[in-house]
């Protein structure tokens, strides 16, 4: 039988975490290269990525909305600005929620500022693999 440190490791170690991103290409000016970052530092760590593109007005909630209930994806990235950490907030309302973490590729980015979210997206993805790997470890205590 395998001692719990042992398991934890195998299933670190066998589970792809799959990312969905939640993009809004009118957040901001010229921050597509950011988002690329993202999703090539997270592939290169072993991360499963879908990126989403809003469309216009309330595509982020409701692309929140589906993307919970989907069963899929581990961690929401919400990259825009703060009305699309808004709109994918509202689409998350009375759900259980997957982890969240923000791209800020807004203007002002008031909500990542104050709340100090990691400004490169390596450190973004860095800082999802830490988290998930604190959620694992709680569900096997």
């Amino acid at each position: 039988m395998l001692d719990q440190p042992t398991a934890l490791l195998a299933t670190l170690t066998a589970v792809q975490p799959n990312v969905t991103v939640i993009y809004n290409p009118t957040s901001g000016r010229r921050r597509g290269r950011k988002l690329r970052q993202f999703v090539e530092a997270a592939s290169f760590r072993g991360l499963g990525v879908v990126v989403q593109r809003t469309q216009g007005p309330g595509d982020a909630e409701k692309l929140a909305a589906q993307t919970t209930s989907d069963g899929w994806t581990d961690t929401l990235v919400v990259a825009g600005g703060d009305g699309t950490i808004n709109e994918v907030i509202n689409g998350l309302a009375g759900m259980a929620p997957p982890l969240l973490a923000l791209l800020p590729l807004g203007t002002a980015n008031v909500l990542a500022a104050e709340i100090g979210t990691a400004n490169s997206p390596a450190a973004l993805v860095d800082a999802h693999r830490c988290a998930l790997r604190e959620r694992m470890v709680d569900g096997l205590r």
